[in-house]
């Protein structure tokens, strides 16, 4: 499926989150338990500790989320249009210099159906917060 149209009101922001190369995942499974559903997950690392962005992940962690996420192809993916939610933010200062030295989140969502495509065209850039 494709969404077609992103209708939000003023209360409602995205965060844009710059990640590295190579430090995001994004998996969606099917699964038929008399009714079929697909769990959507998204991995990723962020570098550095910080306040703003402990304070970050503290609020994703309060609220029902809605997930865009662009991936190497260029398909804009929209996961949990029901709602996802961050279920793991491990913050790790590692051990040796080269150690990493950062944030590992996980968030996850069930959905009834699998993920929509959004044209490029409906990734407004007023909807974004830079993290």
């Amino acid at each position: 499926g494709n969404v077609s149209a992103i209708t939000t009101d003023a209360s409602t922001y995205f965060y844009k989150v710059n990640l590295d190369k190579e430090k995001a995942n994004y998996v969606q499974t099917a699964a038929n338990e008399n009714t079929p559903f697909w769990t959507q997950t998204l991995t990723f690392s962020t570098r550095k500790l910080s306040a703003n962005i402990r304070r970050y992940f503290q609020l994703l962690a309060y609220n029902r989320l809605a997930v865009i996420i662009k991936d190497r192809n260029g398909n804009y993916i929209l996961m949990g249009k029901t709602g996802a939610k961050l279920t793991a933010d491990e913050a790790t200062t590692g051990q040796a210099f080269g150690d990493f030295n950062g944030h590992n989140v996980t968030i996850v969502s069930t959905e009834p159906l699998p993920h929509y495509f959004i044209a490029a065209n409906q990734i407004q850039s007023s909807l974004v917060i830079g993290l």
